[in-house]
This record gives structure tokens, sequence and C-alpha cells, in this order.
């Protein structure tokens, strides 16, 4: 059996028209790992028993964090991202901006796992996207 290819690991609009849209927080005792968005083409498709299918959805993706995933809500800051325009040429280069951190890391004698360096990427990708849209909110 051949090996799948990789997909891009951010959202991609493909030039689908958003008619209606329903979103669930993805929680844990209170805490929470991000929030589900589900999106149609068509318009009030989520009615109530949409809604919950929706929530239940979001329930069971829960079961696949870890406990560490999940954050009390007053540790949350959300903020505006910028246009996916905008986010493309930061996102474009995760690979190798995980490989520059790994390399750096051993170059100091502080290795880091995959996992960490990547965290570490996308914590500097959304500090950058953060700063983009708050620039762009000031001008």
């Amino acid at each position: 059996m051949g090996e799948r290819p990789r997909t891009a690991r951010y959202p991609l609009r493909s030039g689908v028209i958003e008619e209606s849209a329903a979103a669930a927080p993805i929680t844990l005792e209170g805490k929470i790992a991000g929030s589900l968005l589900v999106s149609s083409t068509q318009p009030d498709y989520f009615l109530p028993s949409r809604q919950n299918l929706v929530q239940d959805y979001a329930d069971l993706i829960a079961l696949a964090f870890s406990p560490e995933d999940f954050y009390e809500p007053e540790c949350i800051e959300l903020g505006v991202m910028p246009s996916q325009r905008v986010q493309q040429p930061y996102l474009t280069g995760f690979r190798q901006r995980l490989v520059d951190t790994m390399l750096q890391a051993a170059r100091k004698h502080e290795p880091i796992t995959v996992t960490q360096a990547e965290q570490l990427v996308w914590q500097n990708i959304e500090e950058k996207l953060l700063q983009v849209s708050f620039q762009s909110e000031e001008g």
C-alpha cells in the first residue's frame, strides 16, 4: 500500500460560499481545547437538531485530546486573524521553521522533540499573525 500524500494543516477555502454555520466548543470539565466550526452552502441549515449534532461531534472530538490540551477559559485570549491571503506566507514556511527551531535548540545543546518544536513554531506564527492583524486595525 502506498503512503497517502500529506495535506495542508490549515484551513483552506475552496471557493464554496458559506450560507450558514454552527460552532461548538471542545470542552472537558469546564476547560476548553478549541472549537468545531461546521459550514453549509444552504441557508438556515443549522436548525436546533443540527446544532445539537454539531455539539455531539465536538464532544466526541474532545476525546482525542489529552487533558493538558484543555485550558481554563480565563487563560484564553482570542484575537481576529488576518485574511488567508495574509496568513499564507507565514504558514507556507512552517516545515522550514520547524527544522530551524530544532537545529537552533540542538546548537544550544538543548534538544527538543518535534512536538515541542511544532508548538514553538505555531506560537511564533500566531504572535506574528496577531501583530499583523492588530497593525492593520490601527492603520
